[in-house]
């Protein structure tokens, strides 16, 4: 691994932003499902003694396989998983099939980035009204893909990051956003500055394959296998 003498900086580092709160911007052209694979190992499994709290923002079309994913990472009662959706009506709504009070709790905004940010902000509030103060990497985020945010430009995007980053780090949360672009495209690295650390994914075949770069010490990793196996810590 570049930028590190043995690997164990590169592991040290991860831990840190674990700690302390962070923001990852997810790149590369691949499927979704793909990308979904990593989220959910992003968005983490309970270890002893630890909880999550799972919010993911999404285009409306894509609610049913956030609930999914939510649904494989953990608890997905309202109190513990919520979803956001970018399209339709501003408007709480709940999420459909079996008992709701075993669903994650589902809210729809028109797709405007203040409304938007809003939902997100009253997302977090209710976890942190159900749970008190959230422990460091307690509340996971995801937002998937940029461009739900419905054709704002890279300038508005930056705004958007901006707060939601405040808003992560401020509660040592850890957030993933999705950006289908590769890592030396001119929007990544407009937006790359606002994040603790960029995750370059490719499929090598049919192997998905991740590459870290780590804003901290400028610490790059090489290129390894994805773990479906793995929960994300």
């Amino acid at each position: 691994m570049r930028g590190e003498r043995d690997g164990t900086e590169f592991g040290d580092a991860l831990s840190e932003l674990k700690r302390r709160g962070s923001m990852t911007l997810v790149v590369g052209s691949v499927p979704a499902e793909a990308y979904h694979t990593v989220s959910r190992q992003m968005l983490g499994r309970e270890g002893p003694g630890e909880r999550r709290r799972r919010l993911l923002v999404v285009p409306d079309s894509d609610r049913e396989t956030a609930i999914d994913r939510l649904r494989e990472a953990g608890a997905t009662d309202p109190a513990h998983a919520r979803v956001v959706t970018c399209n339709g009506t501003s408007r709480s709504v709940a999420a459909n099939g079996g008992r709701a009070a075993d669903l994650p709790a589902v809210r729809r905004v028109d797709g405007s980035l203040a409304d938007l940010g809003v939902a997100i902000t009253e997302s977090i509030d209710r976890f942190e009204a159900v749970a008190g103060d959230l422990d460091p990497s307690e509340l996971r985020v995801g937002v998937d893909p940029l461009s739900a945010l419905n054709g704002y430009d890279t300038r508005s995007a930056f705004g958007f990051l901006h707060v939601l980053g405040r808003q992560i780090r401020s509660r040592k949360g850890m957030a993933h956003v999705r950006l289908a672009r590769e890592f030396d495209s001119p929007e990544v690295r407009t937006l790359a500055p606002l994040f603790d650390a960029v995750l370059e994914l490719r499929l090598d075949g049919y192997r998905l394959e991740q590459r870290w770069h780590l804003s901290d010490g400028g610490i790059v990793s090489d290129w390894f296998p994805v773990d479906e196996r793995s929960d994300g810590g």
